[in-house]
């Protein structure tokens, strides 16, 4: 689906933020994969959560970042105005792209994307965009979790429905930091 849960939103916005307190945050550029209607670019640019309750409409702390967005379903481009919320948008199959190409990021996020491919192919796209980014933050479901396609969109299908927080740290040894809930866990690797 082109949105998704508040589930561990608040954990990547708060990593995000002490990286930048840090002054850990070089190139001021934010890789968001799998946009659907741009989630992470309203938590962390627009929006920042202060409490459960509350919404503050200030800056979040990736506003001034440039952010570079990629999305597979072209609908969704039009449908909620991707090219007048990111600095670019690449309508592609992120295991199609040259990653050398478009980087470096400080900070590359795959929301809710990994579960839509094979487990050999998230491998590879983690190694690519690690190449690029300094720090990667991935939020998955981390139990059995089938998905059929959505709103017409083929993309929306999960191939691999299973993950879970065992395979997780062992498939991705880049993994600096997690928070797991129920059925999702939050991921922040680094090269």
């Amino acid at each position: 689906m082109p949105s998704s849960k508040k589930a561990g939103k608040t954990n990547i916005v708060e990593w995000v933020a002490q990286l930048k307190s840090d002054n850990k945050l070089r190139y001021k550029s934010v890789l968001d994969i799998g946009v659907g209607e741009g989630t992470y670019l309203n938590w962390l640019k627009h929006k920042y959560q202060s409490s459960e309750q509350n919404w503050q409409l200030n800056a979040g702390p990736l506003a001034k970042c440039t952010w570079t967005g990629v999305e597979i379903w072209t609908p969704y481009i039009k449908e909620f105005d991707l090219k007048s919320k990111y600095d670019t948008i690449i309508n592609e199959d992120i295991r199609k792209i040259d990653y050398t190409k478009i980087g470096p990021f400080d900070v590359a996020i795959a929301g809710d994307v990994l579960e839509h491919m094979s487990k050999d192919d998230a491998i590879e796209v983690v190694d690519k965009v690690l190449s690029v980014a300094t720090y990667l933050f991935i939020s998955i479901p981390i139990i059995h979790y089938p998905q059929e396609e959505s709103h017409g969109n083929p993309y929306e299908a999960h191939v691999k429905d299973d993950w879970n927080h065992e395979e997780m740290i062992e498939t991705f040894p880049q993994i600096v930091k997690y928070h797991t809930g129920r059925r999702v866990g939050v991921y922040m690797l680094s090269k």
